[in-house]
Parts: C-alpha cells; structure tokens; sequence
C-alpha cells in the first residue's frame, strides 16, 4: 500500500491529464447514451402482458392505441380529413374513428358508439403510435393537427416525462450544488476546500456518465437521479480523506507525506463506506423488474468511479493546489467540540428512555410501512400544465378513456359470443368491437370483405377491442382487470391475452411485491458480511443494521400516518439506498467507541464517540438530505419526486438514529459485543469488565 500510494502522488501530474482526457471524453459519450421513458419496457418477457403484446405485433403488425386526440368544433367530414393525415405519417400504424365502427357494423351500428367517438362538434380518435421519439413525434403529429386539439394517452405522458428529464436534471443540479457548496464551507476550515470536494465528485459523475454507453440504454429515472445520489452517497469520501490529510499537515509532516498517509489510513474506512453503499446499490440487479438492474448497475458504477476519484484524483490534484488551501483558510463554523460533547452528554443521559422509546416503536413501525398505499404508474403532469388541462378536458367530455385488446384463439364463434356477453356485463367497459360482435351479429360471414376482417381476425386468432373508463391502477382498477383476465382465462385457459397499460401494472405490482423481500434480504445480507469482515463481530452487524433499518421503518411509517400514497419503486430503492448510503455514519460511530473502549468505560467512550462523530457524519448527512429534499420540490416526475421526499426524510432519520440510538446500544450491550468479537482485547482493552 505505501509503495502503491507513493507511486501514485509520485506520477501526480499524468494521473491528472489521463483523467482529464479521460473526463471529456466520457463528456461526449454521456450525450450520446440513449434514454428510454417507457417504464412498462422493464416488466420481464415472460409476463402475460409483454407476451400479449409480442404477439399482437406478430399477428397484426399493430399497436394498441396510446394517444386519444379530441378535435374541437369540427364537422364529421372535417374529422375523417384529419385521420387521414395521421394516416399518412410514418410514426402512426392506425387510427380508430367512428367511421370504422360504421365499416365494420354496416347498417347496424351498436348503441352509443356514437357518443363514444363523435358528439357536440367534437371527434374523438384513438391513435396508435409506432415511436421512441415521443417529442419528435408528437410535434410531427401536431403539425397535421387544427389548432382547437386536446391530447392525452401513453404518447404525451412519455413525451412529458422525456421533457421533464431533460430539463431538470441542471434544474435539480442548479439547487443543489449550492446547498452542497454551503453545507461544505460551513463544515471546512478553508475556503477551497469545497472546490476540490465538488471538483473529485464532478469527475466521478462524468465517468459514470460516459461509461453509461455499454448499456442499449438507461431509464429516464436512472437518468434523473443518478448523478445527484452519486454526489449525495460519496461526498464523505472526499471528506474523510481531505481531513486526514490536515491533520498530518497540522502534525507537521510535508504536503506529499501528510497525503501518502492520509490515503493510507483512510483506505479501510472508505473502502468499507463504499462497499455497504456499493453492494445495497447492486442487490437491486437481482430484481425480476428490469429497472433494478438499470439502476443498480449504473448507480453500483457510479461508486466505483467515485471510490477511483477520491483515491486519485483527489490526492493529486490536492497535493498540487495545497496553496490555496493554506491561503484561504477560516475558522470553522461548526459549534464547537463543547457543543457536540453536551449534545452526546444529553443523547447518553436519557439512554434508558431512547431505548424503551426504540421497543415500543420498532413494530409498530415496521407494521406502518407495510401498510403504505402504493403507485405503480408514471402519471408526470403537474396541475399547472396543458397536458393536464388537456386530460381534464378529455375526460369531461368523453370519460377516462382506456383502450384494451384481447387476443385469443379463432375460429369458436359461439365461444366468442359467450365471452363478448360476460365482457359486455362489466360497469366500466364502454364499448366492444370484435368480429362477432360488431360484424358477424349483422353481417353474414361469407359477405364481410376480406379487408374487414383481418382487422380483427387472423387465421391464428381473433381481436376484441375495449374501450373502458376505468383508471390506470388502483386496487379497484386491478380488482376489474383481474376479472376481465380470469373471465378468458376460464374460457381459453393460458391461450387468452389481454394487452392494456392496466394490466400491464398489474403485472408490474405483481412483479414488483415480488422482488421486495428478496432485495432487501440481499442488501441487509450483504452489508452484514461486509460489517462482519471489518469488524470481525458476530453482534456488531446486528446492532448496526438495526439502527439503521428502525431509520428506515420510521421514515417509511411517516408515509402511511399521514395518509399518503407512494409509489413503489421510490420505496423498493430507498429501502435499499438508505441502507448502503447511511450504515457509514453508524460504522464511524462504531469504530471510534472503540478506540475510546481501550482507555473509557462504555458509557464515557459512547460520549466520547458522539462528540467525536458528529462533526465527520452531520455534513454528509445533510447533503444527502438536502439532496433528497431538492429532488422532492423540483422534480415534476412523481416517482422522482417521491424517491427525493424518502431519502431526504431518511437521511436525517439515520443521522439522528446513529446519534442517539446506537451508542446507547453499544453501551448496554458492550458485553455481548464482548463475548461475540473475534480478539476483543484489541477493542475493549483493559476496562472490558468495568462496571457502568
């Protein structure tokens, strides 16, 4: 390690131009990295509604509507101009109007179909987009659109959402650089200081970020958080090694000295820190919902980059500029050590109290969190926004409008009446087309033109087109569609597919539950191993996960006592997040009670502990917070906005938890840590058997 380090401050000056090349060109590549913003593409390929959806390409070379455009005051011959300049696009692949109800139903129209798709001057028609451009297209399709138009569907929420990244990620960015900037002046003793902070950070951001294009893509949720957590998660990496570094200055070893052994005693800590951070990030691959390995790999390399930056980047560039450091120190802003001491005085003086506190609440707690009501859609419009007004217009006028499709096997006609006769039943379900029951009810087989037909029949299977009022999810929306999939089911067995942003949430809850008690069993697992190898303790990891996961539970708690919903990916990754990013401050806390243990009994080496503690984890601490907090208020995207309200809320939960939860832990149970640590005489010295 010695000769490692010493090479390394030795070759400062190439370290720092390889970085630099290596930094613009990562500049370039992160531009160049493609963004997908359709969260349904993460459902794995084996559920029913990806494979239904598979399978209606294949059969008619189609898409299920995902754009409604109601056109205002607008005659019936106008209405069917204008569909057929959608036609005309390359983007659009068909476009649902009243005239094709009349096509296939002849003379005899089915009742309200109607109202469904023309009244009041007003058409109503369901587009079918083929894009990944959502902005592009959509501006291509409003070009052919008349002036008095109203959108909504799958297209303007991916278009938004598209938008909405783009443009907050310097928004989000722009607020919390500042706070940051603050929050590190205040905790330096120099105004520089901070500069080489942002500047380690902002190097590890662009590498992750160029290194993204190994990936097809990322999700547009990675995309918006993941710079701002890596900032967030590995800013004590920086501090902890620029503070070793000035206490050897302070001690009178030379600039490259006093780094060479900064680098060298910080590296268990830091390496440590890292790991829990870095493996509660990359448990989330091992989710069946595909956004977890999105996110848990760039998030995961993000780490990595981090870790690299502070162990090269950092030593040299700040053994290079330690001038301007000496030149524009201050005196600290932080409270003094007195303060600190009388805040851990207070924290150990009502101990017994936290403690009881701590029981009575645990189950209670975890018992709340499980309870939270749950979102799994991506509804991104704000209230204040045209989409919104749009929806709000279209809904008034002709309901929540949602389109389904159901495949299932040709040729039973009687089969298909009976299963278009229980469908007809459902409350919500507006309109039906099917062959059977649109054309074959009215219209002898052998009659029906061959163009007709194959809109809703193949050799291979038969279409039934839903159109239904019903929202998006909901435990009443998926009680509904689990109905409508079980009706077919009972009918065609494992041969009957429905295809629906409905359903497909279904499918996305159900994968989802799935996947939570396994990720967090794997990250609470791995960051025990990683604390029982540095700790060489039994109890320890124990004691540590526990702090930080009652952290947890009361923040997710505060969720459901006041009535909010959440939605669940925002939960599954900060469950996760909170774990690997704030065990740091509880391993700090630990390790310094006991260096304290070898002169202190427990309860003085506990105090000891906290007073010492405070200073290194309440600026990290607060930057993740803040960070939080910044993504909650500026984001528009409710699953960012939500991620950003749990972790700044949860940051502070495992601030305040590690300074007033564990060390009265490590004092009461400074026995059983006793007897559970592999040779505890190099811990708990020669007061292990004090009396406190």
């Amino acid at each position: 390690m010695e000769k490692l380090t010493a090479a390394i401050l030795y070759h400062k000056k190439i370290i720092l131009l390889v970085i630099l090349i290596l930094s613009i060109i990562s500049a370039y590549l992160a531009l160049k990295v493609p963004i997908n913003y359709n969260i349904l593409d993460y459902l794995p390929e084996d559920t029913p509604s990806t494979n239904a959806l598979d399978l209606l390409h294949e059969e008619f070379k189609d898409d299920i509507p995902n754009l409604q455009v109601v056109l205002e005051d607008i005659s019936y011959e106008e209405a069917i101009s204008v569909k057929e300049k959608l036609l005309e696009l390359p983007e659009v692949s068909s476009v649902m109007f009243l005239d094709d109800i009349k096509e296939l139903a002849g003379a005899f129209l089915p009742e309200g179909a109607e109202a469904i798709y023309f009244k009041e001057n007003m058409a109503n028609l369901s587009v079918a987009v083929d894009t990944k451009d959502y902005l592009g297209s959509l501006e291509t399709i409003r070009a052919v659109l008349p002036e008095n138009v109203r959108l909504g569907g799958q297209l303007v929420a991916f278009a938004a959402t598209n938008k909405a990244t783009t443009s907050e990620i310097s928004q989000i960015m722009l607020f919390a650089l500042p706070i940051a900037l603050i929050i590190l002046l205040i905790s330096t003793r120099s105004w520089f200081e901070p500069v080489i902070f942002l500047l380690s950070i902002f190097v590890a951001i662009l590498l992750n970020l160029g290194t993204n294009i190994i990936f097809p893509s990322i999700s547009f949720i990675t995309m918006a958080i993941a710079s701002i957590l890596q900032m967030a998660v590995s800013m004590d990496y920086s501090i902890f090694m620029l503070n070793r570094f000035n206490q050897y200055r302070d001690n009178g070893d030379s600039i490259d000295k006093a780094m060479q052994k900064a680098m060298m005693k910080s590296f268990t800590v830091i390496l440590s820190s890292a790991s829990t951070t870095f493996f509660g990030f990359l448990s989330l691959i091992f989710m069946n919902f595909l956004l977890g390995p999105d996110m848990g790999l760039v998030l995961a390399k993000g780490i990595v980059f981090s870790l690299l930056s502070t162990f090269l980047f950092l030593p040299c560039f700040g053994s290079l500029v330690y001038k301007f450091i000496d030149k524009s120190s201050h005196r600290s802003f932080l409270p003094s050590s007195e303060t600190f001491a009388k805040v851990a005085r207070f924290s150990m003086k009502f101990a017994p109290l936290t403690i009881l506190a701590v029981a009575l609440l645990a189950v209670p707690c975890f018992k709340a969190q499980k309870k939270i009501h749950f979102l799994y859609g991506m509804d991104p419009f704000t209230e204040d926004s045209k989409e919104y007004a749009d929806q709000e217009f279209i809904a008034a006028h002709f309901g929540d409008e949602q389109s389904f499709v159901l495949l299932v096997p040709a040729g039973d006609y009687k089969k298909e009446e009976a299963l278009l006769q229980e469908l007809e039943k459902f409350e919500h379900v507006n309109n039906i087309i099917s062959y059977t029951g649109t054309v074959g009810r009215n219209i002898p087989t052998q009659l029906v033109p061959d163009s007709v037909k194959n809109l809703l029949e193949t050799e291979a299977y038969t279409r039934f087109i839903l159109t239904s009022n019903l929202d998006d999810e909901g435990e009443a929306v998926f009680e509904e569609v689990g109905k409508m999939r079980a009706l077919a089911s009972a009918l065609y067995g494992e041969d009957s597919h429905w295809i629906g942003e409905s359903f497909s949430l279904l499918d996305m809850k159900e994968v989802i539950q799935d996947d939570n008690t396994r990720v967090n069993l794997l990250t609470i697992a791995a960051v025990a191993l990683i604390l029982l190898l540095s700790f060489r303790s039994l109890s320890l990891p124990v004691i540590l996960v526990f702090t930080i996961e009652f952290a947890i539970w009361a923040n997710l708690s505060t969720i459901y006592l006041t009535g909010r919903a959440l939605n669940y990916i925002g939960y599954l990754v900060v469950s996760t997040i909170q774990l690997g990013a704030t065990v740091d401050y509880g391993i700090l806390m630990t390790e310094n009670y006991l260096d304290y243990r070898h002169k202190f009994n427990a309860k003085d080496s506990a105090i000891k502990a906290i007073t010492h503690t405070i200073p290194a984890i309440l600026p990290p601490g607060l930057i993740l917070s803040s960070v939080g907090f910044v993504l909650s208020v500026v984001s528009s995207l409710p699953v960012v906005s939500d991620i950003g309200l749990v972790l700044g809320q949860g940051a502070l939960a495992s601030l305040l938890s590690v300074i007033f939860l564990l060390p009265p832990l490590l004092q009461y149970l400074d026995p059983l840590i006793y007897r559970t640590t592999l040779n505890p005489g190099n811990w708990l010295g020669i007061v292990k058997k004090s009396k406190e």
